[in-house]
């Protein structure tokens, strides 16, 4: 396993020359962030849920990427809270599955119509069950809605999905992102509707070491010749 503190795995990857097609333009935004949680409340007063842990496993077999990411949280607080989980993908990447578990109680989430999961997530929330919903907020942002974390529970979330690698000049690149920005606000924060504030998510200053531990492990089956296989952020083996 590779540490690693404030600074995203980059794996950089060039193919052999020959022909090269087309490919689709990127932007610097379009990019995958770290999945974080928020909760919902007002109070300034009220716990955090504090990340404890972070593991990625990482498979690039072709263009394709697939990674499973896990965090551990806890709720330290003192009341049960709400969360909401959030996955900022680049709009190459799509969720395969994510399931969380809530103190002994496993989860695993469905992408249903919007309007009939939320429905059955009010339900079970009202009910006092712990319920999630996963749901696409924004074309590239999935969101994962828990209810009813008790105090002490820990929160353990594995997250799977795939993303596209698009070379440049004949290089390819994957980034898995350690550290979240808030991308997703267009307006000033007081101008900003709740749903637009879920994304905002604070950077730890230059130099803070995060209070978390980080894991990564990935793994290359190209399926074409290499030229070369670097990463200016971690050993290579």
């Amino acid at each position: 396993m590779k540490r690693a503190l404030l600074v995203p795995f980059v794996l950089l990857m060039s193919a052999g020359t020959g022909p090269a097609a087309q490919q689709p333009e990127t932007t610097p935004a379009d990019k995958t962030l770290s999945p974080y949680f928020f909760v919902k409340s007002d109070d300034p007063a009220l716990d955090q849920l504090p990340l404890k842990a972070t593991s990625a496993s990482i498979e690039i077999a072709g263009v394709i990427a697939r990674v499973t990411v896990t965090q551990d949280y806890a709720n330290e607080g003192k009341r049960a809270i709400e969360a909401i989980y959030v996955f900022p993908g680049s709009t190459r990447a799509a969720v395969h599955a994510m399931k969380m578990k809530v103190g002994d109680r496993t989860l695993t989430a469905r992408i249903e119509e919007r309007q009939e999961a939320r429905r059955q997530y009010e339900g079970a929330k009202q009910a006092g069950q712990t319920a999630s919903l996963l749901e696409q907020q924004r074309p590239n942002v999935f969101q994962m809605n828990v209810a009813n974390i008790l105090p002490g529970d820990r929160i353990s979330v594995e997250l799977v999905y795939t993303e596209l690698l698009v070379p440049e000049n004949g290089i390819y690149e994957f980034v898995y992102p350690t550290v979240v920005g808030p991308r997703y606000t267009k307006s000033r924060e007081e101008t900003v509707p709740e749903t637009g504030r879920w994304f905002q998510n604070p950077y730890l200053h230059e130099g803070e070491a995060p209070p978390y531990r980080f894991d990564l492990k990935a793994t290359v089956a190209a399926g074409m010749p290499l030229r070369d296989v670097a990463s200016p952020s971690h050993d290579v083996k």
